[in-house]
């Protein structure tokens, strides 16, 4: 068993670009509300900060911020095969870890993008 977790990256004008992972393991009942609970506003987190492909628009073009967005759509389970190296636990914790820390201008820095 897996799990599906995506995301999406929002730009100002709401452009919408999605994404998704999948994690080996299993959901456990109140996962998302823990990573509601870890992101910015219960919704924004720094895709890199967690491991995670950035899906900002290609490089060059200007992004208006650092942050991607949980997707509407909760984490599910699958029967794809991962595409992250990590279980789903140790995706929840590094997650979890970064709560409150979220610095998507340093983000932006790392990746040489310009604001």
């Amino acid at each position: 068993m897996a799990v599906l977790f995506p995301y999406l990256y929002r730009d100002e004008d709401n452009y919408k670009e999605r994404g998704d992972v999948v994690f080996a393991g299993e959901l456990s009942e109140g996962d998302y509300a823990r990573l509601m609970a870890a992101a910015e506003g219960g919704e924004h987190f720094v895709a890199g900060q967690v491991g995670l492909p950035a899906l900002q628009p290609s490089p060059g073009k200007k992004w208006d911020h650092g942050y991607h967005e949980l997707d509407e759509n909760e984490p599910e389970e699958t029967d794809d095969e991962p595409t992250d190296p990590r279980a789903w636990d140790e995706f929840l914790a590094d997650f979890e870890a970064m709560a409150d820390k979220w610095d998507p201008v340093a983000e932006c820095k790392r990746l040489g993008i310009p604001l």
